[in-house]
């Protein structure tokens, strides 16, 4: 399992007044699946990372899909 529903309902909970984007996406680095969510602002991003914790990523240096997930 990626995330449990719990961990989801408490960031959209969380992120209700922050520039949270509707949809997000996830990957798998060394084994493990990641999950990413997209702010508008940086401001929101460090305030998502107080709470919850997570590493800062660049769009350009996201992971390049090479068409549809192999689920």
């Amino acid at each position: 399992m990626r995330q449990s529903v719990t961990v989801g309902k408490a960031v959209r909970e969380f992120c209700e007044d922050l520039s949270l984007a509707r949809r997000g996406h996830s990957f798998v680095r060394d084994d493990e699946w990641w999950n990413v969510w997209c702010f508008g602002t940086r401001d929101d991003v460090e305030k998502f990372q107080t709470r919850f914790g997570g590493e800062f990523m660049e769009p350009k240096d996201r992971p390049k899909w090479g068409g549809k997930s192999k689920r």
